[in-house]
């Protein structure tokens, strides 16, 4: 697997941590002020609840998934899923996953001669194509056989089974449920379980049964201790199924591993220089873009349009929602990134501007910048605007012209949230010179 399609999928199976390891006790949650006294739960009747949530018919979820090692930094990864049920409401009939500009649409089959169907691209209409067909083939085990351990509790609380789930992800197996919820928080219900000689918790809202928070920890104290956090939120995306045909009618091209999917993923600027800082205000603006509040290196995201008023306008409306996004997760080890906008003007000496974004959200900077249509023309051929991931050192990492991202709102911040998550996290060596 090559690249931030590799880092992707790596993100989404949750650092793809070693499944053996048993869990350990969980670290105790923040003192509340305010609890609800209500009647307790027992764990029967919470998992039916949650269970219920996710079998009466398709959800549409934001996973932000979180992982730390040791005392070492929290890698985060930023996913959307759909999850369908079947008609009897006892198993998940489909799933598809948006995880940056990866997708996922996987479809079970039922019976002994219906075929599961697993299809992974870059694009839900254009472009190669993963497919992996399977005889009677349920999703989770599509998912499985295919892809790296995903941390998704829904497979787990919607199954034939019924009753306590003996697992909740591949990562905490063979859980020993308590026997009742606690409510540590107003309008949630919280169930602990031990797994190994440690301990497990799922936290499900109170009213309508979905999962907020899932919290596994593994070997805390030691150098290889591992916390798993896994935040669920609802969501409004519209996820696209990932058609096996092209638009025009004709079947897409197959390729035979996903790590072919990654070539030209990057775009066609990647690895060379971002070359619009030629003039000095420019220069500058770069240079402080790729230095973090403590003066260390960091990546940046540059946004470039051209003379096309309305492009320039929906791309500063997605990169204002992006800051915003940033902004709301922030923390001590949070994602540190800069942010900018350039676009092009008949002024000949180009003046940079502070852009106010969202409140809490880092300062976006934007401007005009001579030489953007010809640096568009260059790294994205065609484009009306173009976001930019650049090293520190003004490597391009990745290019994602607007006219490629999405339709939905959602899925734009997604993918490139997750594409500045994998310049920040991909631990890429960086310059700490000034670039010529």
């Amino acid at each position: 697997m090559r690249g931030a399609l590799g880092r992707a999928l790596v993100h989404v199976a949750a650092v793809a941590l070693p499944l053996a390891v048993p869990c350990a006790a969980a670290q105790p949650e923040p003192p509340i002020a305010t609890r609800e006294r209500e009647a307790a739960v027992d764990a029967a009747a919470f998992f039916a609840k949650a269970r219920a949530a996710y079998a009466d018919g398709p959800v549409t979820e934001r996973l932000r998934v979180s992982v730390r090692r040791g005392e070492g930094s929290t890698r985060r990864s930023l996913l959307l899923v759909r999850t369908e049920p079947t008609e009897d409401g006892r198993a998940i009939a489909r799933v598809l996953i948006s995880a940056g500009r990866l997708l996922i649409d996987a479809r079970g089959g039922s019976g002994d001669h219906a075929i599961g169907t697993l299809r992974v691209a870059l694009s839900a209409t254009h472009g190669p194509v993963f497919e992996r067909s399977m005889p009677g083939a349920g999703v989770a085990e599509l998912l499985e056989a295919a892809l790296p351990p995903l941390p998704l509790a829904v497979f787990d609380l919607v199954g034939p089974e019924g009753g306590a789930p003996v697992s909740l992800t591949p990562y905490a197996r063979n859980v020993r449920w308590a026997d009742a919820a606690t409510a540590p928080r107003a309008g949630e219900l919280k169930l602990e379980g031990q797994c190994a000689d440690g301990l497990v918790s799922v936290t499900i809202d109170r009213a309508s049964g979905r999962l907020r928070r899932v919290l596994i920890t593994h070997a805390l104290g030691s150098s290889t201790g591992t916390v798993i956090t896994i935040e669920h939120a609802p969501s409004t995306a519209r996820l696209a199924d990932v058609s096996g045909a092209a638009p025009d009618g004709q079947p897409r091209p197959r390729v035979e591993t996903m790590s072919a999917l990654a070539d030209g993923a990057a775009g066609p600027g990647a690895g060379t220089p971002l070359t619009i800082g030629a003039g000095s205000d420019s220069a500058g603006l770069l240079h402080d873009l790729t230095r973090g509040p403590d003066g260390r290196p960091r990546p940046a995201l540059v946004l470039l349009a051209g003379a096309d008023e309305r492009a320039r306008t929906a791309a500063a409306t997605v990169l204002d929602a992006l800051a915003g996004e940033i902004g709301a997760a922030r923390g001590a080890d949070a994602i540190s990134v800069g942010l900018c906008a350039a676009w092009d003007a008949a002024d000949s000496a180009p003046r940079w501007a502070v852009w106010d974004a969202r409140p809490g959200s880092e300062p976006v900077v934007a401007g005009a910048a001579s030489r953007v249509n010809a640096e568009l023309r260059r790294i994205a051929p065609g484009a009306g605007a173009a976001f930019v991931v650049i090293a520190p050192d003004r490597e391009i990492l990745a290019v994602h012209p607007l006219e490629h991202l999405p339709a939905d709102p959602e899925q734009q911040v997604v993918e490139l949230l997750m594409s500045v998550l994998d310049a920040v996290q991909s631990g890429r060596p960086t310059d700490e010179r000034d670039p010529r």
